[in-house]
């Protein structure tokens, strides 16, 4: 036999009142729901719902991108177009620069260029991560990973030292452009 105080018998048997008196609440409220009788407004002789409602629209997952503006290159960038910034240096984590990859169809690295502002006497290296779509590919099989994600993507079809530097040199000129200043009339003083 089990001892317990009066205080804690009190408490058991209100748990145990609780306990029975939620169970005959749901059984309750669960036999009310069962005899619902349809709404007014639906005639008895209706065809059932799920006759009634459309099945569902074919939508492709293939959404058209015009990418032709984005990629559409008319104009060829020099060093003249950063200026007062200069590329001082340029390389890749495992492989120089030139002469480039041992496999220039199959390579995925991450380049480095350092620049200095003249103006302001300010140095700094960016990085982009370089590759070609069999290189993604062999990266990720080599790495085991699901997906890659990074900022600063140039991708080509090969290797192509000028094709890289055209690359860099436009994300720059586009940095520089995003950095100036708006004015125009607009502006509030």
């Amino acid at each position: 036999m089990l001892l317990l105080s009066t205080s804690d018998e009190l408490k058991l048997g209100i748990l145990i009142a609780a306990f029975f008196g939620i169970y005959a609440l749901s059984r309750w409220a669960s036999r009310q729901t069962e005899a619902v009788p349809p709404p007014p407004s639906m005639p008895m002789d209706a065809p059932p719902l799920s006759s009634q409602v459309a099945p569902p629209k074919f939508r492709s997952k293939i959404v058209p991108i015009d990418s032709r503006v984005q990629f559409d290159r008319t104009k060829e960038y020099t060093e003249a177009d950063i200026e007062p910034i200069r590329v001082t240096n340029t390389y890749f984590r495992t492989f120089d620069f030139l002469p480039g990859p041992p496999d220039p169809s199959t390579f995925a690295d991450e380049l480095f260029v350092e620049c200095y502002n003249a103006d302001t006497g300010h140095s700094w290296t960016s990085s982009y991560f370089v590759a070609s779509p069999d290189g993604i590919r062999d990266l990720l099989d080599r790495e085991n990973w699901q997906y890659a994600n990074t900022g600063n993507v140039i991708l080509v079809k090969r290797y192509d030292p000028k094709i890289i530097r055209q690359a860099v040199l436009e994300d720059m000129v586009r940095d520089k452009e995003d950095a100036k200043p708006v004015t125009g009339a607009d502006d509030v003083t």
